[in-house]
């Protein structure tokens, strides 16, 4: 039988259905809806965030890799380039040290102490005849006590080790590493000022060595 109509054309089923419709909730985002037809996707785009991971986010911005070359030290390494081409890598190193002490000795304008003692008279702490600073802070103290320090485990560590001992069987990574430390006390010693002092007082400092 029929359903009973109520409102002209409009059953009394269709009434409910509408009903339902009305007062139901909307099905939750990616549902389908109930006439079978899947919701409208939601329009994010406008709120899309970008996160960049964080070892990007950091990146600076391309720098050229810095390689060291024999061309890059100090001119009074030059002497040595030469035998470090040639392969004769120990007698280079040897060379270097030796002039950076000849060179230590002229700046210093003091001839009678050679190797240990010519670096500790010539940084001494006390009445040093070279000096970086004023040695008036405790950074300038320590500053010049280092210098004297290096000084003397390059005469000792180094120009020694090179001149009494046969072949080290030094790389060319290791003999150039040699090299640009020396080439670097060579820059500083560029900087050194001549301490006035009275003529005559040579008795501070080790025995040579």
């Amino acid at each position: 039988m029929a359903a009973e109509t109520l409102r002209g054309d409009v059953s009394f089923d269709d009434m409910l259905r509408r009903v339902k419709d009305e007062t139901s909730e909307p099905p939750p985002a990616g549902d389908v809806a109930p006439d079978g037809e899947p919701p409208p996707a939601e329009d994010t785009e406008a709120r899309e965030t970008v996160v960049l991971p964080a070892e990007d986010a950091a990146l600076e911005p391309e720098e050229t890799p810095v390689q060291l070359a024999l061309g890059d030290l100090h001119e009074e390494t030059r002497l040595a380039h030469d035998l470090f081409r040639d392969g004769h890598r120990q007698e280079a190193v040897r060379k270097a040290a030796q002039r950076f002490l000849n060179r230590l000795s002229e700046r210093a304008e003091h001839s009678k102490k050679q190797g240990t003692a010519l670096v500790n008279l010539a940084f001494s702490e006390n009445a040093p005849l070279l000096a970086f600073t004023a040695r008036a802070t405790r950074a300038e103290r320590d500053e010049h006590d280092g210098y004297r320090f290096l000084g003397v485990g390059l005469t000792l560590a180094v120009r020694n080790v090179m001149t009494h001992t046969d072949d080290r069987g030094l790389t060319p990574t290791e003999a150039l590493e040699w090299l640009a430390f020396i080439s670097a006390m060579h820059r500083r010693l560029d900087d050194v000022q001549q301490v006035p002092r009275e003529r005559g007082g040579d008795s501070e400092g080790a025995e040579a060595s």
